[in-house]
């Protein structure tokens, strides 16, 4: 009797053990849901207050730069053109001041030689030609400050640009970061929460009438061989040729699945699958580049699945063989993995 309290007391303990755990499992469930929802929002806040900053700042830059190049450009143009009227109304009166000193040069000479006028009329077309070289060269260096401006202009524009080309960037990887939240919060709930769920069944399972005691067990025995007919009894062996014979009929192999489009959709395929008639167990191996690969364990071989009662989703076969299956998914509009 002093056995059978501890055992009883040992049994005990371990059920208090179990339900202890099964406490535990279930407030970390509820804490790591809490965490990604607190995440999820953390993030999306974040992201959507980034964009909306970085948009309201690219916006402002550029104006302003429009606003600066702009005025820029037309004080640059107004005072060329200012200094070329200046230099030309100057040459003008330099011509003029010559014109009119060599012409009282030449009513002051009167009748001189001619070879006197010559060098006179030299000098002043000589003196017209440095004042036309004068506001030629005024122009080519207003030309030259010009394109300089322009050239200018165009690299600010430029710098403008990338600026706003890698303000893009930022957002688009703002956008992938989120995206990639999002994707591990479903994530945890399509493998996490599950995984936990089951496991709080199983210990829930827990078989605990072993610990009996030996007065309901002599009377469960006597009450079994009351009812138990009285026939021929079968041989003991039956049951285990039977067990291996339906082991050795199962077939486990590969099924390669193409056009998969996220991995919430290769395990909404996968569960798909588990749920097919003549498919024992089914698990997502890898899942890269739109294909899928799932290991299956059926009653019999692969090639004998019927694919055409997936729920949702439409399947062309490839390739086929007793252990091994290739498929693509032929309609998308029909799948719609879950919110």
């Amino acid at each position: 009797m002093t056995a059978l309290h501890e055992e009883l007391a040992a049994a005990q303990e371990r059920i208090s053990a179990h339900q202890e755990r099964e406490r535990l499992l279930a407030r970390a469930l509820r804490s790591a849901e809490g965490e990604a929802e607190a995440l999820t929002r953390t993030a999306k806040a974040s992201a959507e207050e980034t964009i909306q900053r970085t948009r309201a700042a690219t916006d402002e830059i550029i104006g302003m730069a429009q606003a600066a190049a702009t005025e820029t450009l037309a004080e640059a143009r107004a005072t060329a053109a200012e200094t070329i009227r200046a230099a030309r109304a100057w040459a003008d009166d330099i011509l003029e001041q010559t014109r009119a000193h060599a012409q009282r040069e030449v009513d002051t000479i009167g009748g001189d030689a001619a070879d006197k006028i010559e060098p006179l009329v030299a000098a002043a077309d000589r003196l017209t030609s440095d004042a036309h070289k004068m506001v030629e060269d005024m122009e080519d260096r207003m030309q030259a400050a010009a394109a300089e401006l322009s050239a200018k202009i165009a690299e600010f524009e430029a710098e403008r640009d990338g600026y706003a080309e890698g303000l893009a960037a930022l957002i688009t990887r703002h956008a992938e970061v989120l995206e990639r939240v999002n994707h591990l919060q479903a994530d945890v709930e399509d493998r996490l929460v599950p995984a936990l769920s089951r496991l709080t069944e199983g210990l829930q399972s827990v078989d605990t009438s072993w610990f009996r005691s030996p007065r309901d067990r002599n009377a469960l025995g006597r009450e079994r061989k009351a009812t138990a007919p009285r026939g021929p009894a079968r041989p003991a062996t039956a049951p285990s040729i039977e067990g291996r014979a339906r082991r050795a009929s199962r077939s486990s192999g590969e099924i390669s699945v193409s056009h998969v489009g996220s991995f919430r959709e290769a395990a909404k395929l996968v569960r798909a699958l588990s749920d097919l008639a003549g498919v024992e167990t089914a698990r997502l191996r890898t899942y890269a580049n739109g294909v899928a690969m799932v290991d299956v364990t059926a009653e019999d071989s692969l090639a004998t699945l019927d694919l055409n009662h997936l729920d949702g989703i439409s399947l062309e076969v490839v390739e086929t063989a007793p252990t091994r299956l290739v498929l693509r998914i032929a309609r998308r509009s029909t799948f719609v993995p879950p919110g």
